[in-house]
């Protein structure tokens, strides 16, 4: 009778000091299956933190991210820790995986006809609706609303246990602040706009441009970040991430990757919206986008910014 835990994804990589980029564990979006009876769910990444539910051989887990030789899980709705070494993954899977919630803090939410974000939109799901999710998809949920099939993003569903949006740890993705959380959903309003170098907004943006407009907009602009990545990330106040696994909705997050950086401390900035994706202006082929946390992010991840 459906699934018995959830996946999501995203992985964790340290940070070090200004232009220097990490190395990191591979890219993870897929379904956990736990490989021997006994395993416990922790409420940390560690043997040394309390047991909070036990799995045994086959059951599943949606994996949310990978800490070294511990995954952070969505274990029957209760979110944990897995020792890494026990589950086994699978990036797309056709079975039925329970019932997810549409959690989105009040927007539709697109039902494409393939996972991803350059695909049709064959429909949108309200805020809040719950469906019944039949499959995985590189962090996309497969799905039927209203007689069509299709797919939405991971990043805005909620693994529920009835149709009231019940959780057992009574968990719901949320930012670290409100301004995180208007950071995100205006960010969102923008997903499809051209990138365009030097663009701040509001037709067209580049990735600090983006970063500016979106923060300048959810703060009422009492906040203008600077130009350009790497002048945002030395000048903007606010706390400081230090891993990946710390990320809230609506921190700024940087990276360097050498063959763009010039050698500058970064290269490139993003929003982080939760769940394990990046919502930014990527490039002149894609525009404003969301997608998951890649390897190379976390290889060349600098750091985040969390503000307010």
């Amino acid at each position: 009778m459906g699934l018995k835990g959830f996946v999501r994804a995203a992985a964790l990589t340290g940070l070090l000091a200004g232009a220097l980029c990490a190395t990191a564990a591979a890219d993870f979006i897929g379904l956990g299956t736990v490989q021997g009876d006994g395993l416990r769910l922790r409420a940390g990444a560690g043997t040394d933190h309390a047991v909070l539910a036990t799995a045994n051989k086959g059951d599943t887990a949606l994996v949310m991210e990978d800490l070294g030789g511990w995954y952070k899980v969505d274990f029957g709705t209760q979110v944990g820790y897995m020792s890494a070494g026990y589950v086994q993954l699978t990036e797309t899977v056709e079975a039925d995986l329970g019932l997810g919630m549409v959690t989105t803090s009040g927007s539709a939410l697109n039902l494409r006809a393939q996972p991803g974000t350059d695909s049709a939109v064959l429909a949108k799901l309200p805020n809040g609706a719950v469906v019944s999710l039949t499959g995985l998809d590189r962090g996309w949920y497969k799905l039927t609303y209203n007689g069509v099939v299709g797919y939405v993003s991971g990043a805005y569903i909620t693994p529920v246990l009835d149709a009231n949006g019940t959780r057992k740890d009574a968990a719901t993705p949320a930012a670290a602040s409100a301004l995180g959380q208007r950071i995100v959903n205006e960010a969102m309003k923008h997903v499809g706009k051209p990138y365009v170098y030097g663009a701040k907004g509001p037709n067209a943006f580049d990735c600090s441009g983006f970063a500016y407009y979106c923060v300048k907009q959810a703060s009422g602009g009492s906040i203008l970040l600077s130009g350009g990545s790497t002048n945002q990330w030395f000048n903007t106040p606010g706390q400081r991430i230090r891993s990946i696994s710390e990320l809230q909705p609506g921190d700024l997050f940087f990276i360097c990757d050498p063959a763009y950086s010039g050698g500058k401390a970064t290269s490139h900035v993003a929003i982080y919206a939760g769940n394990g994706n990046l919502v930014h202006a990527s490039d002149g082929n894609t525009g404003v986008i969301v997608n998951p946390i890649k390897d190379k992010d976390r290889r060349y991840f600098v750091g985040a910014i969390r503000l307010g």
